[in-house]
Parts: C-alpha cells; sequence; structure tokens
C-alpha cells in the first residue's frame, strides 16, 4: 500500500530498505522489488534526510529554510519514495516513549514501527512481567536475556523474573539482579501477565498443573519441552483460555502415539522420578529453541507481528536443527465441550454436496499434522501408484495401523477416502472415551430397545445402557429427496452401546463388532447416504449367507441371461476355461450406462486375471445391489463382496479391492493387512439357477428406505461429528432395526 503524498505529515523511512549510488541517480532494493530514482543528487538528498525520516519530525518543518529549489527537489524525492511504499507517514498521535527506551531499543522500536505500530505495543511489552519458571540456571538466564534484549520488563512496573520449581528465585530488573527467597513461582503466578515454563532437558512434573493455575489466575502461559526427541514451544495459552491449551497439544501426541508424549502424563502423575532420564540433546538445540521462545513472546506482547504460537506450535528438531510450525486443534477432551451436535457443517440433509474431491481434500489439511494433528501424514510416497492409486495414512487416533485406501482416478481421491476412513474411526473411538452425544428428547422420542436392533448377534442389551438421540429417516426421506435436519426431527433414542459397537467389541459383542453404517462425507446429506449403504448392504450380505436372497451369475455384464454355467454353491457356474467367456468384462451395452465406469472395470479384471486367475462375478438381488467376485489363482479361493449404488459399481469396488492389495502386497512398505472401509466377509452362498441378472441401473435412498420398510426394517442415523471436525467433513452411524410389534 502506497502513501499519497498530500497525507505525508512525518514522513518515516522503511527499516527494510537499502540504496546503492549509480552514476546517474540511485538504486533502491527492498519490499520484494527495485527501481531506480535519476538524478545526480539524488542519493546525496536521500543520505542528509535519513536522519530526520523517522517519523518525529514533521515535512514542513524539514522543507523550512531550505531553498526553494532544494525544497521542491527534497519534496520531489519524498514523494517518488512514497509513491513506492518506501517512506510511510508516522502516526500523529503516536505514543511517546521515554528518550532511553527509544535509545536502547530503536531497532525493536523501528520493527514495530515498520507493522504499523504506534508505539504502544512495545510499551506494553516494556511494561510486561514475565515469569519465566526452569529448573536448568542456564537455559532460564538465557530466555531471560532474550526477553529482556527486546525491551520486555524495561519500563516503569514491568520486571523478568526467573524460578526453579520450589527455589529461590532472581529477579531480573533490567540489567540488574537480586535474589528473592521462597517459592517465587508459587508465589508470583497471580502477579505476572506471563508465565513460561522451559523444560528442555525432560519432561516436568510442573506443566499441566502450573498451566492450571495460570489460567485460573487469567494469566497468560507458553511452555518449552522435551517430548521424545523433540523440542515443542507452545502453544500460547491467554489467561483464562480452555481452547488452545498445552493440555490439547499433549493430548493430540498421545494421540498420535509421538514417542515421549507418555512420559509428559508419567511425570505429572508420579514426578521427575517416574520417567527414566532421556538422552543428552545438542545443546545448540535448546540453545535456538529459546532464543525462537523469546521473540514469539516478545511479538504476542506487542500485538503487531503475527506469531506461530497462536492455536499452533512450533516443532524444534534437535538433530537436523529445522523448526517447523504445526496447527493446533482443540482436543475435545481438553475443553469439556459437548462432542457432537446434529447441525454437522449446517448444511441441508437434501444438499448433496456436489463439491470436487479436490475441496474435501484441502478441508482435511488443517487436521493432518505429524505432532498435534488429528491425523499425522501420508506414507505413500514409495507405493507404486499404477494401475491402481493406494494412499496410506498414518492416524494413531483412528487406528494402529496405516489406513489404506485404493482409487482408480487421482491419488487425491485415494487419500480423501482414508481421510474419510480414519475421520469415522476416530470419531466412534472419540465417543467411546468421552461420553457427550446427546440424549434424546423423552417426550417424543420413540425408544428402540436393543432387542430391535439388526444384528449378526441379535443385539442383547446392556445393563445401564443409556439412549442417543437419533434420526428416523424413514420420515425425513420425501419423494425429491429433500428435507433439513434440525432439533424437531429427533424422533430415535437408540441405545448408545450399538451407536458404539466396532471391532473392539469382538471378545464381548452384543451387536455387530464392525464399523458398518458408518460413514464419513463432505455433505451431511452425503455422510447419511454413505452410512445408509453401507448399513444396508451389510443386512444385504447377511441375508445372502442365509440364502435369504436369490444369487445369480453375471455373464460379461450383458444382462442377457446368457450362463456359463450351472449348479449350487459359490463354485457353480465356473467354466474350465475353454468356453467363450469367464464373466471376462463388461460390454458396452452394459451396466449402468457409465462408459468411464466400464473402462475401469475392464482395466481391473485385466489386472486381476493377470497372474492366470480366474474371476466369476455374481449378483445378489436382495435390498442393496451387491456384487461378489470369485477369484480362483495360485493363492486359493477367494470371495470378495461389496455394495454400490449400482451392480457395476459394486463390482469395480470389489475389484479394486482385489487389485490394490495384490499391488500393497508387493509393494517395499512391508504391510501385510489393510484397513479398508468396513466390508461384510460372506464365506458362501447358494447360487440360483436359471434365473437372468440384470446389473444395469442404479437405486437412491428412497429406494433403499421403501425396501427396508417392506422388509420390516426402519433405519435411524446419529451424527458422530466431534467439534473439532466441525467444517472438515462430517461422520454419521446408520442402525437398522425391526419395526415394533403391536
Amino acid at each position: 500500500m502506497t502513501t499519497q503524498p498530500r497525507d505525508l505529515v512525518r514522513p518515516r523511512m522503511r527499516t527494510d530498505m537499502a540504496f546503492l549510488e549509480t552514476p546517474d541517480g540511485m538504486y533502491v532494493r527492498g519490499r520484494g522489488d527495485g527501481f531506480f530514482i535519476r538524478g545526480a543528487g539524488a542519493y546525496r538528498y536521500l543520505s542528509a534526510l535519513l536522519p530526520h525520516l523517522d517519523g518525529t519530525t514533521r515535512l514542513s518543518d524539514l522543507l523550512a529554510g531550505i531553498p526553494k529549489a532544494q525544497a521542491a527537489s527534497v519534496r520531489s524525492l519524498i514523494t517518488t519514495l512514497a509513491s513506492r511504499g518506501v517512506v510511510t507517514d508516522a502516526p500523529e498521535s503516536g505514543v511517546v516513549l521515554e528518550p532511553e527506551l527509544r535509545e536502547r531499543f530503536s531497532g525493536q522500536i523501528a520493527l514495530l514501527e515498520h507493522h504499523g505500530d504506534d508505539g504502544s505495543g512495545f510499551l506494553r511489552a516494556a511494561a510486561a512481567r514475565v515469569l519465566v519458571v526452569c529448573d536448568e540456571p542456564g537455559q532460564a538466564g538465557a530466555l531471560a536475556g532474550a526477553l529482556i534484549a527486546n525491551g520486555i520488563g524495561s519500563a516503569r512496573g514491568g520486571w523478568v523474573r526467573t524460578a526453579g520449581a520450589s527455589s529461590a528465585a532472581t529477579v531480573v530488573v533490567g540489567s540488574a539482579s537480586r535474589t528473592v527467597n521462597g517459592d517465587s513461582a508459587a508465589l508470583a503466578v497471580g502477579d505476572a501477565d506471563v508465565i513460561c515454563l522451559v523444560a528442555a532437558d525432560r519432561p516436568s512434573p510442573e506443566l499441566f498443573g502450573l498451566a492450571e493455575r495460570a489460567r485460573a489466575a487469567g494469566v497468560a502461559f507458553v511452555s518449552l519441552v522435551r517430548v521424545g526427541d523433540r523440542l515443542v514451544l507452545g502453544p500460547w495459552q491467554p489467561g483464562g483460555s480452555t481452547v488452545a491449551t498445552v493440555r490439547s497439544a499433549m493430548l493430540r501426541m498421545s494421540d498420535n502415539a509421538v514417542p515421549g508424549s507418555g512420559d509428559m502424563w508419567l511425570a505429572a502423575g508420579g514426578g521427575s522420578s517416574a520417567v527414566a532420564a532421556p538422552a543428552v540433546l545438542p545443546s545448540a538445540a535448546a540453545t535456538i529453541a529459546v532464543s525462537v521462545t523469546g521473540f514469539e513472546i516478545f511479538k504476542l506482547l506487542t500485538g503487531r507481528i503475527p506469531s506461530d504460537l497462536e492455536d499452533s506450535v512450533v516443532i524444534v528438531d534437535p538433530d537436523r536443527l529445522t523448526i517447523h510450525v504445526e496447527p493446533l486443534i482443540p482436543h475435545p477432551a481438553a475443553t469439556r465441550a459437548p462432542l457432537a451436535g446434529l447441525g454437522g457443517d449446517g448444511r441441508a440433509f437434501g444438499a448433496e454436496g456436489q463439491a470436487s474431491s479436490d475441496e474435501a481434500y484441502q478441508r482435511f489439511k488443517q487436521v493432518v499434522a505429524d505432532h498435534v494433528g488429528i491425523m499425522r501424514r501420508f506414507e505413500d510416497d514409495d507405493v507404486s501408484q499404477i494401475p491402481v492409486k493406494i494412499s496410506a495414512l498414518i492416524a494413531p487416533s483412528a487406528d494402529p495401523d496405516p489406513i489404506v485406501a485404493f482409487g482408480t482416478g487421482t491419488l487425491i481421491e485415494a487419500r480423501l477416502s482414508a481421510l474419510e476412513e480414519a475421520s469415522l474411526r476416530y470419531a466412534v473411538n472419540l465417543h467411546r472415551r468421552c461420553p457427550g452425544l446427546l440424549p434424546p428428547a423423552p417426550e417424543d422420542a420413540e425408544v428402540v430397545a436393543a432387542e430391535r436392533v439388526r444384528s449378526r448377534l441379535g443385539g442383547a442389551p446392556l445393563p445401564g445402557d443409556s439412549l442417543v438421540a437419533g434420526i428416523d429417516l424413514s420420515a425425513l426421506v420425501s419423494i425429491d429427496g429433500a428435507a433439513a435436519i434440525s432439533e424437531g426431527t429427533v424422533t430415535l433414542g437408540l441405545p448408545r452401546s450399538a451407536v458404539l459397537t466396532g471391532p473392539w467389541d469382538r471378545r464381548a459383542a452384543r451387536f455387530e463388532p464392525d464399523l458398518v453404517g458408518v460413514a464419513a462425507g463432505l455433505s451431511l446429506r452425503a455422510a447419511v447416504s454413505r452410512a445408509l449403504l453401507s448399513a444396508v448392504g451389510a443386512y444385504t450380505v447377511a441375508a445372502i449367507a442365509g440364502d435369504e436372497v436369490r444369487v445369480t451369475i453375471v455373464n460379461d455384464f450383458a444382462a442377457t441371461g446368457e450362463r456359463t454355467g450351472e449348479g449350487t454353491g459359490p463354485g457353480a457356474g465356473v467354466s474350465d476355461g475353454t468356453g467363450p467367456d469367464e464373466g471376462a468384462g463388461p460390454s458396452r451395452g452394459a451396466g449402468d450406462g457409465d462408459p468411464q465406469r466400464l473402462d475401469r472395470v475392464a482395466m481391473l479384471v485385466r489386472e486381476a486375471r493377470e497372474d492366470g486367475c480366474r474371476i466369476t462375478f455374481y449378483q445378489a438381488h436382495g435390498v442393496a445391489p451387491v456384487a461378489i467376485v470369485r477369484v480362483i489363482g495360485a493363492a486359493g479361493d477367494e470371495l470378495v463382496v461389496r455394495q454400490g449404488r449400482s451392480w457395476l459399481e459394486a463390482a469395480e469396488s470389489a475389484l479394486l479391492a482385489i487389485v490394490g492389495t495384490r499391488r500393497l502386497a508387493s509393494s517395499p512398505t512391508g504391510w501385510t493387512a489393510t484397513c479398508p472401509p468396513a466390508a461384510p466377509v460372506l464365506t458362501g452362498f447358494t447360487l440360483s439357477p436359471d434365473e437372468s441378472s440384470d446389473p444395469a441401473g442404479t437405486i437412491d435412498d428412497e429406494t433403499l428406505i421403501a425396501r427396508l420398510r417392506r422388509a420390516g426394517l426402519r433405519a435411524g442415523a446419529v451424527v458422530l461429528t466431534p467439534p473439532d471436525l466441525v467444517g472438515v467433513t462430517n461422520v454419521v452411524r446408520v442402525l437398522l432395526f425391526r419395526e415394533e410389534r403391536r
């Protein structure tokens, strides 16, 4: 932004500029660009003017007494510099600083003026009272010195104190110091403006207690602590704040299984003796971290320069001596906020959320960070991405194993699938740790007893089980599929144990011990739709296993009724490889009319048969479109089953799992198992003879709901989106339950 010459009252030269004399004028460099000012006397004029261009001298006074011709040249030079932003106008009513402070801290004052400070920001830092708590005198003194060198605590009433956890403290005022006896850390907490805890050598038992005392006293708190082989600075915890706290940061690191994070909690509970002494870090690392801490506190106290500690932490790698910043999203277990609401991201239930994969992927960037993110990082750079895309997400908060997802389009699409899978697993984990789901309104909610929940295990009730608010999808889905989720649509009370059941319950499971019926999506509508399909797909597969639905062979996806054989059992209808076809691939007239999907399926079929495998495709005629793919090869006989909006979509998903798993097994990662979205397992089925198959056509939510109704079932949805994922994605679980007998 340039300054108009007519507005200049107190011209001030920016401090980040350089000037070089040239034969015909002067070259000016700074602010990312450079330019020439022509005129033999330009450099001489500027050299004489520089001492006066500090914002303290009025332009009118500067030009007074100068001959008219020279005054015109000076004004022209200043006008040119102002038009390029090199000269700015100092505030007319700036804060008057004491001459001693202005002289001692001219560099700091100039830096802040460069960022628009009129002196009040520096004076705020100079009058601040900062308590440094550290058991290592060298580190405490280094931080205190860095703070004082920047002018913090240098004005009347300001001070910088260093104190051990329970030892005597040194009070530093300006450049003088004296010793004060007593537990100064405890006594001075309420008197300070900022408390900084430094524990760069080993975990500190005082971290959480001191942070909580500072919060209760309305005092800002910041820490520089060692976590494993890293030094972690921040976040900045404003006085009284319960949002971005050091407890949130440590909870995130614990969730992410960061080495050394568990020692922080051990030290807080059992003292320093509860933690083994860690290896000594390079001394330069602590020096760098302390210097960064001092400057960040200076930026925060002045309020003029954005700080890297605002809702973030700074990670120092002692071995590489590198520094990087990671955004910190408050952990729900530290904020004591409600864990879920019904609004999700506020989008309408009927809004399809037609955003691209790129937009959805970009939303997740804010929650992916190696130390304090909800998810840590991707480790798929060494995995071959041909012919399928394979993403591998490290997210210990969701699952201890890498979360692997496959795709046929771009790597971003595969990564988005992994991020959404991690989100739903994280949401269920969080709700199991921190009870906080909304209860149903007792006056109008229909209570769904545990026995009514559709499950392979029958749904045994849990003593003392609570109810959570659910949405009756049967009442919401209208002819056009558009309705809104609001407080008034909560008409169900569903068993909490059924809503949060999962693989963790296998040893004592009362409901389906898997994550079927859970899904994440950019919009709430998309998440509900995916979760409904997942739940209905699992129900359909269970019906296949119980011989409750017909299963037919799909020959070349052509919907012609042609067979490659007849019989019963999963092996029925498989030719010896000499016949005209064995489900070898799609024909152009087949499927759901999507030529791109047909091409992808054909490509996957070719890849799946590369090793001489024989493939047969089956269609289940149940509530949801389900494809069964049988692969016979050197590794044995395998059945892969998936559901989809169409049979061809389901077949593509099954083939993708087959090909992707093979490629992953041959990659250098060493992973032997994947963590794909929950899929039903099918061990056998009965083949229906003399029945035509029709893989064409898609199914919508209304049809699924109507088919469930005819089967005597209804669907209820529970929003599981935790507060730290609001605005990123939506997580929903759909349970199927039987109509109540009257």
